[in-house]
């Protein structure tokens, strides 16, 4: 898929290019035998660019299409016609669902979060526009009904008494829970404390980790905060799940739906299978 991706690119979404492209190889090859990317930008009339076409051919030479003179340098032959036409039909696809998927990413506006003085949600240019930041984390553990992944490196035993009835309850559910954390001596006391009012045969659904490794000698952890209900909804911002977070400090967040959260959640997911990520608390 990524060569598709990679040509599509290069091509653009205009149709007509993919066909003027094929249609000038075949030509060249049949005409002389063999081109360079010069010679293809000249009967195309320019649409593109030396720099584009000679990409191209890079790519379609490492798919088996066509092949570079090992006594011309940059003058290629035609392998497979039928290749070089199934690469570019691909590839012109590819490119229009990759467009269409990236529009759809991003069409939905993003909710704004936040923590503030309670006199600040009643000034008029504020009202309607932002959604307190606890009660939309609250309600994203509310409704889930496969999985969370809470993300922070800190916590503390007032918040997460805010959160401990909630998070309960989802697990009860049945709702698989991972949370990913530091290790603190804090962090563990808290998150024992959680785990004790959780019925033994409901625990294999809270799985606790702490993300930090060693790269090139450096010592890597991480400092995000982020929520991820069934891979659908997520909130994303600065506040750490203490009660200074949710209540007492400035903080600011958003909320993510559909197609937004993918990255995000791959993300976690590639963090969680990384070599940094190890359970806490077996």
């Amino acid at each position: 898929m990524e060569i598709y991706l990679s040509i599509s690119k290069l091509l653009g979404d205009d149709e007509r290019i993919y066909d003027l492209f094929l249609t000038s190889i075949k030509y060249m090859a049949i005409k002389k035998g063999m081109f360079s990317a010069a010679e293809l930008l000249a009967l195309m009339g320019n649409p593109l660019n030396e720099h584009k076409i000679t990409n191209m051919l890079y790519a379609l030479e490492a798919e088996g299409a066509v092949k570079e003179s090992s006594l011309q340098m940059g003058k290629y032959s035609l392998l497979d016609g039928k290749q070089l036409e199934d690469i570019l039909q691909k590839s012109y696809f590819y490119g229009q669902f990759d467009s269409t998927f990236r529009s759809q990413l991003f069409s939905e506006t993003p909710v704004l979060l936040a923590t503030v003085p309670q006199h600040f949600s009643h000034n008029m240019d504020l009202e309607n526009q932002i959604e307190d930041l606890f009660s939309t984390i609250h309600k994203l553990i509310t409704d889930s009904r496969e999985e969370i992944i809470l993300a922070s490196p800190f916590f503390e035993e007032e918040g997460v008494n805010m959160l401990a009835n909630t998070l309960q309850y989802a697990i009860r559910r049945g709702v698989k829970v991972k949370i990913i954390t530091r290790r603190t001596s804090e962090n563990i006391s808290i998150i024992k404390k959680l785990i004790s009012n959780i019925d033994g045969g409901l625990r294999k659904n809270l799985l606790i980790y702490e993300y930090r490794e060693r790269i090139e000698g450096e010592s890597f952890t991480f400092h995000a905060k982020v929520l991820v209900s069934d891979r659908s909804r997520a909130y994303l911002g600065s506040a750490n799940f203490t009660q200074y977070g949710f209540e007492r400090n400035i903080e600011l967040g958003v909320l993510l739906k559909g197609k937004q959260v993918i990255p995000l959640y791959s993300l976690l997911n590639i963090m969680l299978s990384s070599r940094g990520c190890t359970p806490l608390l077996t």
